[in-house]
């Protein structure tokens, strides 16, 4: 100890001496320092953290890729992964589903909201936020309870329901001063009253690894939340994300191979019986490509898991 002692004096002496090397050398440690916790943290946030619900390792993702939006075709099937789904097809996979406790679909990105509070004069002066559009079992089958309020269910995913609503932990707090009595709260959303029925919990943002929407909505107001024509009856229209929660001792090799007969026959009825040898071959070359889910959808966090999975 008397030992450990003259050499720690004698180092904290030389350092003193030398001030130059010695800021030097602390700045050096504190970037090292510094560099090595933002990595961890981002590993943490993408790789080591799952999302948020019950039981992620559950989860399947119909896609996992980043790519977002729209796409239509002209009724002829095209060979390759399919990434993104009409209704269409989102509803022929339930209807068949065996490998599945829930499937839900969620919109391929997220829609612009102009928004009025109801409960004030004029009607509110108009503001931004963001919505996302999911099927009305898509909370249950994350396995994610609301902080107030409840969640969607298949009643609200018709185009007769009322108008419901979900609102995000950050909404409630930064424009709705967390207020108590916001279940039941009437607002107008791109000109549509919805009324808002839960207020979902802090740290939840969905399937997408990002900042949570503003609001949850329900994918039989589609029109109405974009402003254009239905897309829920349109069969050349792939629009939607699916994700679901495998059955106890399913595994997803087991739901891979299911989901692309699934997807093969839904093409062949859509087609008819009429198909030619060409469409044929396009119908067998077409596939959906499961993965994993329960680290959600993020571009740096997919290619970070599938590099520690070689």
């Amino acid at each position: 100890m008397e030992t450990l002692l003259k050499d720690i004096r004698y180092g904290l002496r030389g350092l003193w001496k030398r001030p130059a090397f010695t800021i030097v050398a602390l700045v050096i440690l504190a970037l090292g320092i510094g560099a090595n916790t933002a990595i961890f943290t981002l590993i943490d946030a993408v790789l080591l953290k799952p999302l948020p619900v019950n039981k992620p390792e559950q989860l399947v993702l119909f896609d996992d890729s980043t790519g977002e939006g729209t796409s239509t075709s002209d009724g002829d099937p095209s060979p390759g992964q399919v990434h993104r789904f009409s209704y269409s097809a989102y509803r022929y996979f339930r209807e068949h589903d065996s490998s599945f406790q829930e499937l839900s679909a969620f919109r391929s990105g997220e829609s612009g909201l102009n928004v009025r509070q109801t409960d004030s004069q004029n009607g509110g002066t108009a503001e931004r936020a963001s919505g996302h559009l999911v099927s009305g079992n898509y909370f249950a089958a994350l396995g994610v309870n609301p902080l107030r309020g409840r969640v969607f269910t298949n009643d609200d995913d018709s185009p007769a329901a009322q108008p419901a609503a979900l609102i995000s932990y950050g909404y409630w707090t930064e424009k709705l001063n967390s207020d108590p009595q916001v279940v039941g709260r009437s607002v107008l959303l791109n000109g549509t009253p919805f009324t808002i029925v839960g207020v979902m919990p802090q740290g939840f943002f969905g399937v997408r690894v990002r900042r949570a929407p503003d609001f949850w909505l329900p994918l039989a107001f589609q029109p109405q939340i974009e402003l254009r024509k239905s897309f829920l009856e349109d069969k050349n229209v792939s629009w939607l994300n699916l994700v679901g929660r495998l059955k106890p001792g399913t595994q997803i090799g087991q739901a891979q191979a299911a989901a692309n007969v699934q997807i093969r026959q839904f093409i062949s009825d859509q087609v008819g019986t009429k198909a030619g040898d060409d469409v044929k071959r396009a119908i067998a070359n077409t596939y959906v490509q499961l993965a994993q889910g329960g680290g959600g959808i993020s571009g740096c966090g997919n290619t970070m898991r599938r590099r520690s999975a070689c």
